[in-house]
């Protein structure tokens, strides 16, 4: 479960950033016991976006940005999380209230509060995560 939850929460950044700095959607991934794999959309990776990619991540693990999970109204989901990043459209319509995971903005605390700046990834999802990213270990 523990390490369920780092590859999970690690799955989280790595698709926000995709999406933020390549423009690449995730369109599926696998968690395993010992490893996960991650599908995106885009027609290649080359090594220099691949390097930046890890220390990218290497530097969101080391911020140690809070995870928080809360309810939303599915309403309210859909007017304001990106439907880029959250899917709610794939849901049943009997889905009315959705769990909201939300990886914080540097420098936030425990509670993701503490900074004015946006979260660094905020969707649906209810799978187990860890506490903050730092938890996530390199």
């Amino acid at each position: 479960r523990a390490a369920h939850s780092k590859y999970h929460t690690a799955q989280h950044l790595l698709s926000a950033l995709l999406l933020n700095e390549f423009d690449a959607q995730t369109t599926g991934n696998q968690l395993y016991d010992d490893h996960a794999h991650l599908d995106a959309a885009y027609d290649r990776f080359d090594d220099a976006d691949l390097d930046r990619i890890e220390a990218r991540l290497n530097d969101l693990v080391a911020d140690e940005r809070p995870v928080t999970s809360y309810a939303m109204d599915r309403a309210e989901a859909e007017a304001t999380l990106d439907s880029e990043r959250t899917r709610i459209d794939l849901l049943p319509d009997s889905i009315e209230e959705l769990r909201i995971v939300e990886i914080g903005a540097a420098g936030a605390d425990d509670a993701g509060l503490g900074t004015d700046a946006d979260p660094y990834d905020r969707t649906a999802c209810a799978g187990t995560h860890v506490g903050n990213t730092g938890e996530i270990g390199e």
